[in-house]
């Protein structure tokens, strides 16, 4: 998981360092008609801040404080919600980076100066628009798994072909009996926070999610993911040992 969120945040990185460059030499050029060494470096120190922000955001509140929270949460008003604190994120890491590198005092709202005020209110629509994009994608790669979200984008589903892929089954043990103790509602709560206490092992092992059916899940791999690492034999121990230890959490709620 540590290898995984490490990934995730240099890619966040990478994204944000290139669209904060490239909207500072943007602005930089309709004010002054060129691109300076300095406006790429402003873009670089504001796109250095708001990684650091977001993915403090997102590997530290989202994914370890607020966990839970989120889990409840339903795909609309996460979205809204992770997309609203994306901005302000983004547009503070702005602010602080104009502090460094310009201003004499940090200015999040810029009133008098029409070209600052002008910049500010691109950079709100680039940070919106990021934002609400970023997490869409990001939420459905969860949901769905990053290789199934990729491979929708870009239209692989129209071009169907042959493959060797490993495929895993699991399903949960006496659910009709589960179902029958807890009641309809309670049991849908219990498999939603099961599904999701999954998601971790689901993205760091690289499987596919090809289909939820009820009380299963259906997993499935590349051949070369699939063995590489052995991540297709692994993930179920993952799993397991997952449950052995959320087992007191389990028996407590349900």
């Amino acid at each position: 998981m540590l290898k995984h969120n490490a990934e995730l945040a240099l890619k966040l990185s990478l994204i944000a360092g290139i669209l904060a460059t490239l909207v500072s030499s943007w602005q930089n050029y309709g004010a002054y008609g060129s691109v300076s060494l300095h406006s790429i470096a402003n873009g670089l120190v504001d796109g250095f801040l708001i990684v650091g922000l977001l993915s403090t955001y997102k590997l530290i509140v989202t994914d370890v404080l607020l966990r839970r929270f989120f889990q409840k949460l339903g795909f609309l008003p996460t979205l809204l919600l992770n997309s609203f604190v994306y901005s302000v994120l983004i547009l503070f890491g702005r602010a602080f980076g104009r502090y460094l590198m310009e201003y004499d005092r940090f200015v999040l709202f810029p009133i008098g100066d029409g070209m600052a005020k002008q910049h500010f209110f691109e950079a709100v629509i680039v940070a919106v628009v990021f934002s609400v994009v970023f997490n869409f994608l990001l939420q459905n790669g969860r949901l769905l798994g990053p290789k199934v979200m990729a491979n929708f984008i870009t239209g692989r589903y129209h071009r169907p072909r042959s493959e060797t892929r490993v495929v895993l089954f699991m399903d949960l043990k006496s659910s009709t009996t589960i179902a029958e103790k807890l009641g309809d509602k309670i049991y849908l709560e219990f498999m939603s926070e099961a599904f999701a206490d999954m998601t971790e092992a689901i993205i760091s092992r690289r499987a596919e999610i090809y289909k939820y059916v009820g009380d299963e899940i259906i997993l499935t791999w590349s051949l070369s993911r699939g063995i590489a690492d052995n991540n297709c034999l692994k993930f179920p121990l993952e799993i397991q040992r997952l449950f052995v230890a959320s087992a007191g959490r389990y028996q407590s709620r349900y």
